[in-house]
């Protein structure tokens, strides 16, 4: 179809077939001279919502623009800078709800996700630990940048009351101080105080005072033995060595000599590996699951002390079992021998563990390790000579 001029700089051409109230689509266009040369810029389709009307509105702005010198001297620009604005606009509005993230939100979708790339599976699964129990119940649906110390007060008044340990109140507090500083470093106006400033610091006394003693450790594993005999080997291994339950649990039988009565732990927490000498009772253990090994985990520590049956000692969430087997050997035991013989690398972390029994630390010495005679006969499985 041929262009119609309806106006000084507006045009338009029919559509063929296309119909638009009741007559032919009209596609406009406007047609000026600027710098000696024609310029022609398309409008759009009067079914798209385009008029006469507003193509000849555009034609009188642009000019008044041209005898200004000022503002937009085209259509195309003038169509840059309303989608400059509305960038702007998206982008503040954005900002604006990035600024009001909630807790919750931002653990979920930002910190979350880099912690688990980061950060080792225990370290982001405490971290998780902390927010699900103490942060988010309290805070999660307050903004991050509404974090002031009023809300960091109640955070730590609230873990005062539910009777946390100083250590505990550090970590927890650590975990939202790290979520704070995450964000803070991607450009969200957050304050992150000190431990000091909210009186999260560590502990003065850093000596553990939650220690099983020898009477407990007795019970205990009496009551592993009656229940369920796996767990009972298991806890007896970590107690005559000194490992960790994950240690142990990591063993395989290509690492047990026991000839030399000996085993090598690789891959520690402290990323080395150390050799071990195994004690009388844990050699006729050793033998007894080589002959009838477990198919199955053994039951916790917490588990087995919460059957029905003889009162045994409930072990504390910070019991580990270097904790009983220093405070036993401690006293008797040069540092360097600490160190060789627990995974342990500095000897300051001896130190923590308070020594509670001298004279059963030095029949332990006496005996070569056993440091229960009344349990080295043990469950009738284990039952074997040495």
């Amino acid at each position: 179809m041929a262009w119609k001029n309806v106006s000084k700089g507006v045009r338009y051409r029919e559509h063929e077939s296309r119909k638009h109230n009741k007559r032919p689509d009209r596609y406009y266009m406007l047609t000026y001279k600027r710098g000696g040369k024609t310029m022609n810029e398309a409008l759009g389709w009067a079914s798209d919502g385009f008029t006469q009307a507003d193509a000849e509105d555009l034609m009188e702005t642009l000019r008044k623009n041209w005898r200004s010198g000022t503002g937009v001297q085209s259509l195309r620009e003038m169509r840059e800078h309303e989608a400059d604005k509305r960038d702007q606009s998206v982008a503040a509005r954005k900002e604006q709800e990035r600024k009001g993230i909630p807790l919750a939100d931002y653990w979920a979708a930002a910190y979350l996700p880099h912690a688990q790339r980061t950060k080792k599976d225990t370290s982001w699964g405490k971290e998780e630990q902390h927010f699900r129990v103490w942060l988010d119940p309290n805070f999660g649906s307050l903004p991050l940048t509404k974090f002031g110390m009023p809300q960091w007060d109640s955070l730590m008044r609230t873990l005062h009351k539910a009777g946390l340990s100083q250590r505990s109140r550090e970590y927890i507090s650590g975990t939202l101080r790290r979520i704070l500083r995450h964000a803070q470093d991607r450009g969200l106006p957050v304050v992150v105080p000190t431990g000091k400033q909210i009186g999260a610091t560590a502990p003065r006394n850093n000596r553990r005072q939650r220690v099983l003693t020898p009477a407990e450790k007795e019970l205990l594993l009496l009551a592993l033995a009656e229940r369920d005999v796996n767990a009972w080997r298991v806890a007896q291994f970590a107690m005559l060595t000194g490992y960790r339950l994950s240690e142990a649990l990591r063993l395989r039988w290509a690492q047990v000599d026991l000839v030399a009565a000996s085993v090598r732990f690789v891959d520690t927490k402290n990323k080395d590996s150390r050799a071990v000498p195994l004690a009388q009772p844990l050699r006729r253990c050793s033998r007894a699951c080589e002959a009838r090994p477990s198919t199955r985990m053994p039951l916790s520590s917490r588990t087995a002390s919460a059957r029905p049956g003889p009162q045994c000692p409930r072990p504390s969430r910070s019991w580990s079992a270097p904790s009983p087997l220093m405070t036993g050997l401690g006293p008797w035991t040069g540092q360097a021998s600490i160190l060789l013989g627990t995974p342990w690398r500095l000897s300051s972390l001896g130190t923590r563990h308070p020594f509670l029994d001298g004279l059963h630390g030095l029949a332990a010495c006496r005996n070569g390790g056993a440091l229960y005679p009344r349990q080295q006969r043990g469950p009738e499985s284990c039952r074997q000579p040495a």
